[in-house]
């Protein structure tokens, strides 16, 4: 299992980075991995939406999972091969809102055996999508590991 955690310090109000975050499509404009993502069920940025989305030369079907409007939003994809977790969490502060990204990929199978090796990968990909994020909402990069 590989994870990876980054807060993005915004001047934005909770309400529009959930509003904004929520709504995967926007995907592709933070996340320099994801090259499409499009709504193929439900209805946008609302709980139990479901995406088509293209990461990393991987297509995958993303569905939010998790949705307590304006602090969370859970969404996640299974594939043969791995499943991917992500969690986004907006905290209202002084400066306007401290948002964590939480993501894990998991392998499948008999390639769990191969997770020692996911960690750098995974954290080049966190590391470029947090710095996205960042761009995205105006903000700064506050942590990430």
């Amino acid at each position: 299992m590989a994870t990876y955690v980054a807060q993005v310090q915004t001047p934005w109000t909770a309400e529009k980075v959930f509003s904004y975050l929520a709504d995967l499509e926007n995907l592709e404009q933070w996340d320099p991995g994801v090259s499409s993502a499009k709504i193929v069920q439900g209805t946008k940025g609302e709980d139990g939406a479901t995406y088509d989305v293209s990461a990393n030369k991987a297509k995958l079907r993303y569905k939010i999972t998790d949705y307590q409007k304006p602090s969370l939003v859970g969404f996640e994809a299974k594939t043969r091969f791995f499943e991917s977790i992500d969690k986004i969490t907006v905290e209202k502060n002084q400066s306007g809102s401290l948002v964590t990204y939480d993501a894990i990929l998991l392998l499948n199978g008999p390639l769990r055996v191969f997770d020692f090796a996911l960690k750098k990968f995974f954290n080049n990909l966190g590391d470029k999508a947090a710095i996205g994020l960042a761009a995205n909402l105006e903000g700064e990069l506050a942590t990430h590991d």
